[in-house]
């Protein structure tokens, strides 16, 4: 009935949050940033990545992040430093994302559904796009 802000973290224009375990990964214009909420009063930034995105999801020690016609993979086994993996595009506008167990799917606007798949943690499968 009546909010309160308990806490605004500074960000480059988000667009989505994920939270897994611990920790956020928010996404925005300029970067992906990684927060620690051990102490969710006050989130500690543990990690950036200068990688734009508007949706990421977290499966494992992989961030997916869809932006602009392309999807990319981040390796967070270390959310200190989160390093680019690999990096695809997409027949249309990448928007929401979703994986499970290796498998992303993305609702890429005029491009459909688009599914792929991360293989050895090296690069991109496409299994199929519309």
């Amino acid at each position: 009935a009546a909010p309160v802000k308990v806490l605004e973290l500074p960000s480059s224009g988000a667009w989505d949050v994920q939270v897994f375990g611990q920790y956020l990964y928010l996404p925005g214009a300029q970067n992906l940033q990684i927060y620690d909420l051990s102490n969710p009063e006050a989130p500690a930034l543990l990690g950036e990545l200068s990688e734009f995105g508007y949706y990421v999801i977290v499966d494992g020690d992989v961030a997916y992040l869809s932006a602009q016609g392309q999807i990319k993979a981040i390796d967070i086994h270390d959310p200190t430093r989160p390093t680019m993996i690999d990096r695809q595009p997409t027949p249309g506008l990448a928007r929401g994302v979703a994986a499970e167990n290796g498998n992303v799917y993305i609702a890429d606007d005029d491009g459909g559904l688009y599914v792929m798949q991360l293989t050895d943690k090296v690069y991109f499968l496409p299994l199929t796009f519309r």
